[in-house]
């Protein structure tokens, strides 16, 4: 998984070399929870709590009003979780490498659009209270899921989106996890940039 995210990496740098386009700077605030198998008692015990997000964000045109957005993001996501005697914060920090397909309506002010597709999220650090969680004892390194926005570009340089990111891949290592349940990550998140 860590060559597939060089390998895709190197191909969006040299896309964004070959293709004219903008680069950008956005961030705002995740709104996170986790998704556990039916069944699963844990799935009663959590609580959204806001995390922040922060990255570059490029864009490039195909054809027409459609193109497609990439980046580096950081992410942080937040979640409470415990029972009414215990709580304590799972905070998930991670790199997310998106490839979204972008349709903007290029309207005279401001440009509407819909974006969607495929990320890798790369974990950086985890803990549950704290307790620093190892990647590889009970989470993965390496996540994949997709990625759903829509936003608003105003005069081509200020943009305003929201995105939802549907994680697809479980995030811990359920035959040594103490959960052996599989945990998908779920993120709204609102972010304003500036685009270049």
């Amino acid at each position: 998984m860590k060559k597939l995210i060089l390998i895709a990496a190197t191909l969006l740098l040299t896309l964004a070399g070959a293709a004219q386009g903008k680069w950008g700077i956005q961030g705002g605030a995740t709104f996170s929870t986790l998704k556990f198998d039916k069944g699963s008692s844990v799935a009663d015990k959590l609580e959204t709590k806001s995390g922040f997000t922060l990255g570059l964000t490029y864009d490039f045109d195909l054809l027409g009003s459609l193109g497609i957005n990439t980046g580096l993001h950081y992410v942080g996501r937040n979640v409470e979780h415990g029972g009414p005697d215990h709580t304590a914060m799972f905070k998930y920090a991670s790199l997310e490498l998106p490839l979204n397909v972008k349709l903007t309506l290029p309207l005279p002010v401001v440009h509407p659009f819909l974006m969607a597709g495929p990320y890798l999220d790369m974990g950086l650090s985890a803990k549950s209270g704290d307790e620093k969680i190892k990647f590889g004892d009970e989470l993965k390194r390496f996540n994949y899921g997709i990625a759903l926005g829509a936003g608003v570009d105003v005069l081509r340089t200020i943009r305003v989106i929201y995105q939802y990111d549907l994680g697809l891949s479980s995030m811990n290592t359920s035959a040594q996890s103490a959960l052996k349940t599989d945990v998908k990550s779920r993120s709204h998140r609102v972010s304003v940039g500036i685009m270049f």
